[in-house]
């Protein structure tokens, strides 16, 4: 159910963070005929000048950061769960191998 509620919780980061993006490209674009000059792009400078520039960081960083909850919950989580599972096989292993052969030579 954990999993779950994440799985959920990055979706809607990844939504709130798009449509944010995508609020503050549109409202630098109808700006864009009042930008007269720029240094770097005309897109940012009317970003800048409408006041955007922030809020359409913050909507990039929301999309990435519920995207990589969203990555790790759906696929990391199992990728773990199965090194886990193979490293424990393998440290059971060495220790029925080795382990007697150890304590064979601490008596010695």
């Amino acid at each position: 159910m954990k999993a779950l509620k994440r799985i959920v919780a990055g979706i809607s980061m990844l939504f709130c963070g798009i449509l944010l993006y995508l609020g503050t490209s549109i409202a630098a674009v109808i700006y864009l005929p009042n930008v007269t000059a720029w240094r770097t792009s005309r897109m940012h400078q009317a970003l800048r000048e409408s006041g955007g520039s922030a809020a359409h960081v913050m909507g990039i960083c929301l999309a990435v950061a519920g995207l990589a909850v969203l990555l790790y919950e759906c696929f990391m989580k199992g990728i773990s769960r199965r090194y886990k599972e193979l490293l424990k096989q393998r440290n059971e292993e060495f220790d029925r191998k080795y382990k007697g052969s150890v304590l064979d030579e601490e008596g010695k």
